[in-house]
């Protein structure tokens, strides 16, 4: 009997201890269904906006764009025009991304990038290559910035561009005479003119001179004038071709004097071509005799011109 009492007393006691186990349990699991549905009920978070230059148009998340960036040169060296031609149709978005990997260097990628950059009108693009002109250190590279600053007609940006004309640097030079060809006004006229007669370089003076073929033809004969005597050949050839196709007649008595005393031939075969034209007449062909091309003109008369002077 006392066993029988031992026993029920134990088995109330465990299942006493079941009871409380099983109610700590459903506490806890009722606790994380109220949770849960609570986090359900919430509203969702915000997703994060993306700053300009990420999102779809960032190389980060986009990798079709990310490929197409590391691929702007072929194995071969050049330009890949087929990804040039890719980034222009991203759209503008994808400037200040070009902005931040262009550094003005003379190699294959940094001349795509121009080449993209020059596809779209962006006053960040002006400022940006602006700010690069004052310490590119290749012509090759800074005529390229210049042609594509040289549609622009904005008075602020022609001021610059006088401005960088004293530069110290002929880079910097050629390219704000290259980007001064629609600048209008006396002071742009003046400082291309000084550039043409005084700079040393000669890439200098032959973009001031292409620069200034299209101003009134009063400022268009004082350049010409000052391109006859300029100590390259070419410079002086150009200025003949600038004389004919402006149809500056009164300056035929200087063609004349080019024809017959210029030492170069290329300078002397322009001249009388010139002539021909503003005469327009067989005496012309009848009074001037062109020399013999010699072997040396033949050479240099199917050599390219070099890209600086285009």
């Amino acid at each position: 009997m006392a066993i029988t009492r031992r026993a029920l007393g134990l088995s109330l006691i465990l299942s006493a201890c079941v009871v409380a186990v099983l109610l700590v349990v459903f506490s806890q699991v009722g606790e994380e269904a109220v949770s849960y549905a609570a986090s359900e009920n919430s509203p969702a978070p915000r997703r994060r906006t993306e700053p300009a230059g990420e999102g779809k148009n960032s190389p980060h998340e986009n990798p079709r764009l990310r490929a197409i960036i590391k691929n702007l040169v072929t194995p071969w060296g050049h330009v890949n025009q087929r990804a040039v031609r890719a980034l222009k149709a991203s759209g503008p978005g994808i400037v200040p991304i070009l902005l931040a990997r262009f550094t003005g260097a003379d190699n294959p990628e940094q001349e795509a990038l121009l080449e993209v950059l020059a596809g779209f009108s962006d006053p960040a693009i002006t400022q940006a290559l602006m700010e690069h002109l004052e310490s590119v250190g290749s012509m090759r590279m800074a005529l390229k910035i210049g042609r594509i600053l040289e549609p622009s007609e904005d008075p602020d940006l022609c001021g610059r561009l006088i401005t960088l004309a004293h530069s110290h640097s002929p880079e910097a030079r050629a390219a704000a005479a290259l980007a001064m060809g629609n600048c209008s006004g006396p002071r742009a006229a003046l400082t291309l003119l000084t550039l043409l007669k005084r700079d040393e370089n000669e890439i200098v003076r032959s973009r001031a001179l292409e620069s200034l073929k299209r101003a009134p033809a009063g400022t268009v004969k004082q350049a010409i004038l000052a391109a006859a005597r300029d100590p390259s050949p070419r410079i002086r050839a150009r200025a003949v071709r600038i004389a004919s196709d402006r149809g500056l007649n009164k300056l035929e008595d200087l063609l004349a004097e080019l024809f017959r005393q210029d030492p170069s031939i290329r300078v002397k075969r322009a001249a009388h071509r010139a002539l021909g034209v503003l005469r327009a007449g067989e005496k012309v062909q009848r009074e001037f005799t062109v020399p013999p091309p010699s072997r040396a003109f033949e050479e240099e008369s199917f050599e390219e011109e070099p890209e600086d002077f285009r």
